[in-house]
């Protein structure tokens, strides 16, 4: 695989650097989603369960970025918070121990975990379409723990376990 590029794109996720492989012997990561394009349409695949894309799950933001509506990530485990805050939206999420803020409008989100707090640039801002809520795929999930993986020859997105 090539090494990383940061960018628009919806490319390959970092190396997470040496050390990150499993050891011989170690279970690999579990796939929790996958998303992808088939004859019969879009669709994504949960715990080996696959259901229907419709535009309300997810679309394209830009030709290089994915956005997904909040249950998606809810389906991974994640607890979704929203309120209105000084005129404006404010989204939590939070998986585990780690608990990421987007605010309406805004290219940053706030990220608190067991090393910190730290204010990560996103590609895209979260938005609201047809009463849902809808977040950077790549950028929220990746800062909460799970890898995501774009494949160019089927236009699919994996997210695992880390």
């Amino acid at each position: 695989m090539p090494p990383y590029t940061p960018g628009p794109g919806p490319g390959p996720s970092p190396d997470p650097g040496p050390g990150t492989d499993p050891e011989p012997g170690e279970p690999e990561p579990t796939l929790l989603a996958k998303a992808s394009q088939t004859a019969e349409g879009l669709s994504y695949t949960i715990d080996g369960v696959t259901k229907a894309f419709d535009n309300l799950t997810a679309y394209r933001a830009n030709p290089d970025t994915t956005v997904m509506a909040v249950r998606l990530l809810q389906e991974l485990g994640a607890k979704i918070g929203y309120q209105r805050v000084d005129n404006g939206g404010m989204v939590t999420v939070s998986c585990g121990d780690i608990t990421a803020t987007l605010w309406e409008n805004s290219t940053v989100m706030t990220v608190v975990d067991s090393s910190g707090t730290r204010q990560v640039n996103l590609r895209t801002v979260f938005t609201n379409r047809g009463g849902r809520t809808y977040l950077p795929t790549r950028d929220v999930a990746e800062n909460l723990g799970f890898q995501v993986d774009w494949t160019a020859e089927d236009d699919s997105i994996t997210i695992t376990a880390r």
